[in-house]
This record gives structure tokens, C-alpha cells and sequence, in this order.
């Protein structure tokens, strides 16, 4: 044996020898306070360790299931999606060719539309269709006329408190 591992070896037995752990009286054995010092703090850090892997393992598996279960999930929805998708584009297309075939088509023309393309009952989402035709809107006032509208000027806030 190396010299350096016989001075470790000593040290360690000088700090905890064999009897220290275990001295029989009357039969029975018993551990000093030092002993059970360090028995309590061995077992302190095995409980420990033994939760951190318990935790580690629980939220790896937990985990686990909940990619699995996102990915179930996933293949579940993908079919009704594609269907709403499709639905939603063929209403797309069937509306564009009928703007398309007539641009200034009134309210009453898109509602005889809708019944015969039979709307409501292929698309229940949709409940009302309304089209406003842009030339009849007023025009829109300008953002600064409704600021000051809104907002008294500051010379006219000075003035009134004078």
C-alpha cells in the first residue's frame, strides 16, 4: 500500500473506528451520538437522492404520456379541420364566382343566391350574409377633424381660464 492511501486509511479509522458504531452492552447493540450523527445525515442524503430520481423518473413518464397524448390528440382533430378548411373554401369559391359573374349584385340578388346555393343548410355557420356596397357609405371624416372635434386647442384651454 501507498503511503498516502495507509495516512487515509488511519485518518479514517481514528475518526470513526468499528467500535463507534457498534459496542455491545448487555448483549444489545448501541451507537454512540457521534454514530447516529452520522447515520441520520447518511440517510438524510439517501432520502434526498432517492426524491430527486423519484421526481426525475415521474416527470420524465409524465412527459411521455403528454406528447403521446398530444399527438393522439392531434391525428383526432386533423380530419375535422381538413373538412372545415374544405367546406370553408368551396363557400369561398361559390361566393367569388357569383360576385365574379355579377359585380353590382343588389341584397335581394345574394339572398335568391344564398336559397339556391342553399347556403344555411350546407354552412349553419354561416346565419346572415350582408353585403354593403361601398358607394353607398359616407365618406369617412379625417382623422385631424375628429381631433379637433375632440380636443380643444391650447391657446383656447388658456383662454377660458383667464
Amino acid at each position: 500500500m501507498s503511503g498516502r492511501l495507509r495516512e487515509n486509511l488511519d485518518r479514517l479509522s481514528e475518526w470513526a473506528p468499528a467500535r463507534a458504531f457498534f459496542s455491545a452492552a448487555g448483549g444489545l447493540a448501541v451507537l454512540s451520538a457521534r454514530a447516529v450523527r452520522i447515520l441520520a445525515g447518511v440517510i438524510a442524503v439517501a432520502i434526498v437522492v432517492a426524491a430527486a430520481l423519484g421526481a426525475r423518473a415521474l416527470a420524465n413518464h409524465d412527459a411521455a404520456n403528454a406528447r403521446k397524448d398530444f399527438a393522439d390528440f392531434s391525428k383526432r382533430v386533423t380530419p375535422t379541420v381538413s373538412l372545415a378548411l374544405a367546406r370553408e373554401e368551396d363557400l369561398v369559391v361559390a361566393a367569388s364566382t357569383f360576385i365574379a359573374g355579377r359585380p353590382g349584385a343588389s341584397s335581394g340578388e345574394i339572398g335568391d343566391w344564398t336559397k339556391f346555393a342553399r347556403v344555411a343548410s350546407r354552412y349553419p355557420e354561416v346565419r346572415r350574409l350582408d353585403v354593403i356596397r361601398r358607394e353607398g357609405l359616407p365618406p369617412a371624416p379625417a382623422p385631424t377633424t375628429l381631433r379637433r372635434a375632440a380636443a380643444p386647442s391650447l391657446s383656447t384651454t388658456l383662454s377660458r381660464t383667464r
